[in-house]
């Protein structure tokens, strides 16, 4: 079991370098690397903090071994599995990303006039596709691990997300001051 995990552990960090964004050729254009990803979903490109990094890579390893445990997951189906959560994770990443991003303009609105009803009908339509998500991740990984790992599936991502939000490092908040007993 720990001979898959490693190499679980090792195909999610191979994973982590090809999603790095293609090289730029001095002519401007993409290398070959470019047109060969350009079938593959592209990871978010933005800048992360180095420790940030490791922490998020920590994570995806223990997520690797979390599920890889609680399912129960053989070799085989891992490896048809762990392909279709990462694609629906970075879609459902995406779709969150932009409802993220709808939202921060009327959070911080400064006197600018908003479009709530296009604002509104853009969170439903997200919103549709992220239940359209839900099916598409029924559906595969059904066929894939079957109803009961899927169920297993189910709880493994429930209880591995109250896990890390139940262990994230909150501003520790003062306790609340206690009236004086009174003799009686």
């Amino acid at each position: 079991m720990k001979r898959w995990i490693y190499i679980m552990a090792f195909g999610l960090l191979s994973l982590a370098v090809f999603a790095q964004a293609p090289q730029q050729t001095p002519q401007g254009g993409r290398g070959n690397r470019g047109r060969q990803q350009a079938a593959a979903p592209q990871q978010p490109s933005f800048q992360v903090a180095p420790e940030r990094q490791k922490q998020f890579e920590e994570m995806q390893l223990k997520r690797i071994a979390f599920f890889t445990k609680e399912i129960g997951l053989t070799p085989e189906e891992a490896q048809s599995f762990w392909p279709v959560y990462n694609e629906i994770t970075l879609k459902r990443w995406r779709i969150n990303h932009e409802l993220r991003r709808l939202l921060r303009p009327v959070r911080e609105n400064s006197g600018r006039t908003v479009d709530y009803e296009k604002i509104n009908k853009r969170i439903l339509q997200l919103r549709e596709e992220n239940a359209s998500l839900d099916r598409q991740c029924y559906e595969k990984m059904s066929a894939i691990l079957g109803q009961e790992k899927l169920f297993k599936y189910y709880l493994a991502e429930d209880v591995f997300t109250r896990d890390i939000l139940n262990n994230f490092e909150r501003p520790a908040r003062p306790e609340p001051t206690q009236p004086a007993q009174q003799n009686k």
